[in-house]
């Protein structure tokens, strides 16, 4: 297995053009979303909501305020990664409540829990840049989601490359208390794509990690 998924992130990489002509099929899509959906985060909270774009007028859109990249409207589905502006008691209570029904367990058994998070994430010192800690939590799902698309042979472009208040605009996430943090073009590479062929940059070994 390690082997595999070593295969599988040696063949990644950015893929900055897309075959067109090559869509997700509806099971993998709907494992895509299954993958998003396992991601951890922080407390289980999940503070981000995923946009899977796929009309081509918005993406046409996007594209224009995403300096023109043709990965935005060439791959078969654009995700926007967009992570929540503020964590109050009633995100926290809606995440309590969905605890005790998926568990079938007392609401009551998890104060201690419930006490912890808001006084962390709504009263403690990490509520003061509580935009950074939900935006992090929006790249641990981007991560996993390439990692996984890569050992499903599924290609992928992570794109940071765009005007986030415009995107919040076309997007219309700010009345939903949402900011876009980052961008994922998912698809097929054409077979065309020399970014295919480069070999991977990487520190050696012995400057990447240190043993103590």
């Amino acid at each position: 297995m390690e082997n595999n998924i070593i295969n599988s992130l040696e063949k990644r990489y950015a893929t900055k053009k897309f075959d067109v002509s090559k869509k997700l099929s509806s099971k993998q899509l709907n494992d895509l979303k299954k993958i998003i959906s396992l991601t951890p985060t922080s407390y289980g909270i999940e503070p981000y909501r995923v946009l899977l774009v796929t009309e081509d007028k918005i993406r046409s859109e996007l594209k224009k305020v995403s300096w023109n990249q043709n990965q935005v409207t060439d791959c078969s589905i654009f995700i926007v990664f967009a992570f929540k502006t503020t964590i109050n008691e009633s995100d926290i209570e809606e995440f309590i409540e969905r605890m005790s029904n998926t568990r079938n367990i007392s609401k009551d058994e998890f104060k201690v829990y419930k006490d912890m998070m808001i006084g962390d994430l709504v009263k403690g010192p990490r509520s003061k840049f509580i935009k950074e800690w939900a935006k992090n939590q929006a790249y641990i799902a981007l991560g996993n989601t390439m990692t996984s698309l890569a050992s499903m042979n599924i290609d992928s472009c992570p794109m940071e490359g765009f005007d986030p208040e415009s995107y919040n605009k076309i997007l219309n996430l700010e009345k939903e208390g949402l900011y876009p943090a980052v961008a994922l073009a998912v698809g097929f590479r054409d077979e065309t794509d020399t970014y295919a062929t480069y070999k991977k940059v990487r520190l050696d070994e012995n400057k990447m990690f240190k043993e103590i």
